[in-house]
C-alpha cells in the first residue's frame, strides 16, 4: 500500500502568493530503509504464493474479489490441492470456504509479514 505521507507533495497554502505551491518532502533514510523493507517482504510473500504455496496452510490472507461488493475479503488459508494449485480458503464473514488459485487471483498475505 502506498503512503503518501513517505513521499509525494503536500499543499503549503504560505509558500507562494497565490497559496497553491506544492512542496515535496524528502524522506528520511529510515523511512526508505523501511518502506523497502515492507516491499520486499510484500515480495517474498507473493513468490511463495506463486512457488509453493503448501507451506501458506495456516496463514492469513486478503483475496480480492471481482464480483459482489466486497472487494477485498479476509480469509485463512486451510488447504491446498496440488493438482489444480488452488487453496482452500475460509472467508472470515461469512465463513465459506471458498478455493482460489493465487495464479489467477490477486492475493496479499496479512499479519506479521515474515513468511521466511
Amino acid at each position: 500500500e502506498w503512503d503518501s505521507k513517505l513521499f509525494g507533495t503536500q499543499v503549503s497554502p504560505k509558500s507562494s502568493p497565490t497559496g497553491n505551491k506544492k512542496v515535496v518532502r524528502r524522506a528520511s533514510a529510515d523511512e526508505v530503509r523501511a518502506a523497502v523493507r515492507r516491499w520486499a517482504e510484500f515480495q517474498d510473500g507473493q513468490r511463495i504464493l506463486l512457488t509453493t504455496p503448501s507451506v501458506l496452510v495456516g496463514y492469513r490472507v486478503e483475496v480480492y474479489r471481482a464480483e459482489g461488493t466486497t472487494q477485498w475479503y479476509t480469509a485463512v488459508i486451510v488447504g491446498y490441492n496440488e493438482s489444480t494449485r488452488e487453496l482452500t480458503v475460509t472467508d472470515d464473514t461469512v465463513l465459506e470456504e471458498h478455493n482460489e488459485d493465487p495464479r489467477l487471483v490477486q492475493m496479499r498475505l496479512i499479519g506479521d509479514g515474515d513468511v521466511r
